[in-house]
């Protein structure tokens, strides 16, 4: 018989600095199934980062303020899936 037990892990995070406040918005590899989901399309990314950031400023952010944080996320969550010998687009 296999045993296998899943354990908390510390999520991995990237954290985003906007104005005076910072806000901490997991990696791919923390996410679960629905919310990675929602990053296949520029407005389900939008919603992802919106759930995670104060709406008054959310609601402030331009679609390239938008762009240039889902490419640090990208950015960050490649790299940390790497450090895990998966890489993100593996089938």
């Amino acid at each position: 018989m296999y045993e296998f037990t899943l354990r908390k892990r510390e999520e991995d995070t990237i954290k985003f600095i906007i104005g005076d406040n910072s806000y901490q918005i997991p990696l791919a590899m923390g996410m679960t199934p629905a919310e990675a989901e929602k990053m296949d399309s520029i407005d389900g990314a939008i919603e992802f980062f919106k759930s995670y950031i104060d709406a008054e400023i959310a609601a402030r952010l331009t679609l390239r303020d938008y762009r240039d944080m889902i490419n640090a996320w990208k950015e960050a969550s490649q790299k940390s899936a790497e450090l895990g010998d998966i890489s993100l687009g593996e089938s």
